[in-house]
């Protein structure tokens, strides 16, 4: 196995992340460092690991973003399975051991774990349910596309690297998992996942996702405009999935709107692209027969479809109560 760590300005978080490596039960790793210009010191603790473990290597680059370090990595990686583990995370103990005896007693092409909200203050699951299950093509987009069970980023989850041919991570892009992950489970004949949580994800106010704006976040409504074709071609009866992802992602870019942003030309073009997305599948949103929506999503849409100005006031009045 091939763990992959991209590493850029984490200093604090990555000697916790390598070392829930290095303690794996399973022990035929390959461990890749990959140093994205790193400027807080990050650097040399990647060198300091490398020269106590032989299975660790190291690669140092300018600064390129995150596709950019798991690209660099899958490009020179040698194991026939891939693991992507972010540099401020970590993982349970058995975590690998459990991902690589599932795919391989299941006969899979990918294996998924659940995770763990991880802050200093507390610990809390992802997902609800017990499930332990092997998953068709469909049923992975379906679960993968509900998004309340696991989800489509790229860690937490064992691929064979054949998946990985002749495809790659956007390089420019925020949420580049969303770009692939559709792609590879199209390339997939079954996923196993068991939603035992052995990834913990670490939350952090300064992190990449937390800390842009509504116009350097409008990616994630590109990459579900992108799927949502996708899944419509292979599977048009999971339409209900493809319109969810595309409704959810601009819920989250329009989420982040100040009252300022109504007037910017880019926001209110989203805005625009929102509401004919919403009117025309509006059927599928407030009907709702497959129980996609949560009460407060479908607010959102009416009161968008309303009068948007009118939806980011009120909203950003309720934020500035609640103190967000």
């Amino acid at each position: 196995i091939s763990v992959i760590i991209p590493v850029y300005n984490i200093k604090g978080f990555l000697r916790r992340c390598i070392h829930s490596v290095i303690n794996q039960s399973y022990t035929n790793l390959e461990i890749i460092l990959v140093d994205d210009g790193s400027t807080d010191g990050s650097e040399k603790i990647c060198d300091s690991f490398s020269r106590k473990d032989l299975r660790i290597r190291v690669i140092h680059k300018k600064n390129g973003g995150l596709s950019s370090a798991r690209n660099a990595a899958i490009n020179v990686s040698n194991g026939a399975y891939l693991f992507f583990l972010d540099g401020d995370d970590f993982i349970d103990r058995n975590c690998l051991q459990n991902l690589y005896e599932n795919l391989l007693f299941f006969n899979t092409d990918m294996s998924v774990c659940s995770y763990y909200y991880y802050t200093k203050q507390k610990v809390k699951k992802f997902g609800t349910q017990s499930i332990k299950t092997i998953l068709t093509q469909e049923e992975a987009i379906n679960i993968i596309g509900r998004g309340r069970e696991f989800t489509a980023s790229a860690w937490g989850k064992l691929y064979k690297k054949e998946l990985f041919y002749n495809l790659r991570y956007p390089n420019n892009k925020l949420c580049e998992d969303q770009f692939v992950m559709y792609d590879i489970l199209l390339r997939c004949h079954s996923v196993y996942f068991n939603s035992d949580p052995l990834y913990f994800y670490t939350i952090r106010e300064n992190s990449i996702m937390n800390s842009k704006s509504a116009i350097q976040m409008s990616d994630v409504i590109d990459a579900a405009r992108r799927n949502y074709n996708l899944i419509n071609d292979s599977f048009p009866n999971l339409k209900y999935i493809s319109v969810y992802r595309v409704v959810e992602a601009y819920l989250e870019v329009i989420n982040r709107m100040n009252n300022s942003d109504m007037y910017n030309f880019h926001n209110n073009k989203i805005m625009k692209q929102c509401q004919k997305f919403l009117f025309l599948n509006r059927n599928y949103i407030f009907m709702d027969r497959e129980n996609m929506y949560f009460f407060i999503q479908k607010i959102y849409c009416f009161f968008i479809l309303l009068n948007p100005k009118m939806f980011i006031r009120i909203h950003n009045l309720y934020k500035k109560i609640r103190g967000g």
